[in-house]
């Protein structure tokens, strides 16, 4: 204190007669530091009326300095991970930086793994030598703030801490003259200044206070936030999954349910399967709920996968499902499990021997629900079409047609009709797969299922073409091309890249034909699509043929071939291929 009131009067003297030739005065200061009626401001303010100061706002580190200084520190560059995650903790502040970066460097010598860096002491002393100077009420609030998040709404604050809000901005002012907080473009919430305050008031509390403030804080967001406020059952599931020891896992699961559902209503696919996700670990460490309804949150997380384009995730959550379901004697559920696992379709040349074990399985038991039995009996016949059978293939297909047309449900008729024209795909079954394709088109766009309809439009564009009408084809393409512009899921773009690239080598644009189909296969390939390098397979065999280039693909149709035994293009393209060697 001394040394620094000496340092102001020394400053004083120079402002007041002038700063010696030679001599430059370095001084550094907290904004938070400069308040009214201190010392310091009034230093300042005269500085500042002598003119001879120059005044530099430090902020913090751009990506690319904390990049360099991390870089100095570590002895080599962080991977762009990793970096992305240190500038978004430290937000640029040297001190946290470093420190971050020596605790990131301890790790990777003490254990080999790449991990987010454990809070330095150093930053932790950092804060701690800020909030020492609080008054008691203030670290209190600070603590109670700190639960519910880096932002947080006073509203929820107040009712945790049992005030009202004037008392409450009251408490928190001290904290925010020292920049521990501050307030956001909304008047009712506020913000810790920096992501590492807020970390370090949170993991500075203990285990027993965690959790009696989380569950004050889920008390608190149910009584003062409104029923249907954007982003409520996520805060519930939040803080209710932390104070489970308290209030049982119940609550956090219930919450997280609804979390998901409305996720799903937004099309939030991605956040629906972690929610649900989440839902489902809580049951199983806490061990709160029934099989069905076990397996309920399985086939919605499948299904909420299968939205955000998971396609492999999504399939064997859908088996885990229905084999549980059928173990529990829940019939309904392992027809959806058996028909969410089997997918719209399996691998060209492939029998799915696992989806036809689930659809037999669940046949064989029927379902309560006729529409979802029918639905696994047009699927089963679809999957057997590899197997041959094909006496049993119309059988099961026409039979779903038959159950289902008398209902007046178009969605589920759609779908069957789909079923039914893929277990009829033979040269001599044109004429009845164009009609069931039109019909399923129709049906599936009255009921308002685009999913159902793109796919029968799909279909209909290769039996118009095997019949040699191209303008039918082509208006099939477009419609198909026109419904999925509002689809989510990376299978119809997909699929219009197919069309794009089928059509250009049908009108000679073989360049073009080639890069639609190498673009398509990306995206069929990023989404899981079963058949992506089946479909490039035999796009990329019309398009060498018209170059003369055949040779150049015969080890790409012999691994086609042997991945696709019973596809039966392969064998035509893998002899043509070795007739133009």
């Amino acid at each position: 204190t001394a040394n620094a009131t000496a340092m102001g009067l020394a400053l004083a003297t120079f402002a007041r007669d002038g700063v010696p030739v030679g001599l430059l005065i370095a001084v550094g200061y907290r904004r938070a530091a400069v308040q009214v009626g201190e010392e310091l401001t009034e230093l300042l303010a005269a500085l500042a009326a002598n003119g001879v100061t120059d005044r530099i706002d430090l902020d913090g580190l751009s990506a690319a300095a904390v990049g360099e200084l991390s870089s100095v520190v570590l002895g080599h560059p962080l991977d762009t991970e990793t970096l992305g995650r240190l500038v978004d903790e430290t937000e640029g502040n040297p001190l946290f930086v470093v420190e971050l970066a020596r605790s990131h460097r301890r790790d990777l010598t003490e254990t080999g793994l790449s991990r987010p860096p454990l809070m330095p002491a150093a930053v932790r002393e950092s804060v701690y030598s800020r909030l020492a100077h609080l008054p008691d009420d203030t670290t209190e609030a600070l603590s109670a703030a700190a639960v519910l998040g880096a932002e947080f709404d006073l509203g929820p604050l107040a009712q945790v801490l049992g005030e009202d809000p004037t008392g409450l901005l009251a408490r928190l002012a001290p904290a925010e003259r020292v920049e521990l907080i501050g307030t956001t473009e909304t008047s009712w919430r506020q913000s810790f200044t920096h992501p590492l305050v807020w970390r370090v008031i949170h993991d500075g509390l203990t285990s027993d206070e965690r959790i009696r403030l989380h569950l004050a804080a889920a008390e608190a967001v149910e009584a003062v936030s409104p029923p249907e406020a954007a982003g409520r059952h996520a805060r519930l599931a939040y803080h209710y999954a932390q104070a489970v020891p308290l209030a049982g896992a119940r609550p956090a699961i219930d919450h997280a349910c609804r979390a998901a559902d409305h996720a799903v209503a937004r099309l939030a696919f991605e956040d629906a399967s972690r929610f649900y996700g989440e839902a489902i670990e809580l049951a199983e460490r806490h061990g709160n709920l029934e099989p069905g309804e076990w397996c309920e949150l399985a086939l919605r997380q499948a299904d909420a996968l299968l939205g955000g384009g998971e396609t492999s995730r999504a399939r064997s959550t859908y088996a885990e499902a229905a084999e549980r379901a059928a173990v529990a004697g829940d019939v309904d559920r392992l027809a959806r499990g058996a028909l969410g696992r089997a997918g719209y379709r399996g691998l060209p040349g492939v029998p799915d021997v696992e989806a036809i074990a689930l659809l037999e399985r669940s046949l064989a038991t029927p379902a309560v629900d006729g529409l979802l039995q029918a639905r696994v009996a047009a699927r089963l016949a679809m999957e057997l079409y590899y197997l041959g059978e094909r006496d049993r293939r119309d059988h099961l297909s026409a039979s779903a047609v038959d159950l289902v047309r008398p209902t007046g449900d178009g969605t589920v008729l759609a779908q069957v009709l789909i079923s039914r024209h893929y277990a009829l795909d033979e040269v001599a079954n044109v004429a009845e797969r164009t009609a069931v394709a039109v019909e399923a088109a129709r049906v599936a766009e009255a009921a308002g299922d685009g999913d159902t309809a793109m796919l029968a439009h799909y279909l209909l564009v290769r039996d118009r073409l095997e019949v040699g009408d191209r303008p039918a084809a082509e208006a099939a393409a477009e419609r198909h091309r026109e419904l999925a512009v509002h689809a989510r899921q990376p299978l119809h773009p997909w699929r219009v890249l197919l069309l794009d690239a089928l059509f250009a080598h049908l009108d000679g644009d073989i360049d073009r034909a080639e890069a639609l189909a190498l673009q398509a296969f990306a995206t069929g390939s990023a989404a899981s699509i079963p058949n992506a390098g089946a479909a490039l397979g035999g796009l990329l065999f019309l398009v060498r043929l018209e170059q003369g280039r055949l040779p150049e693909i015969l080890e790409a149709t012999l691994d086609g071939q042997a991945r696709h035994p019973r596809y039966s293009t392969w064998a035509p393209m893998v002899a043509w291929c070795r007739l133009a060697s």
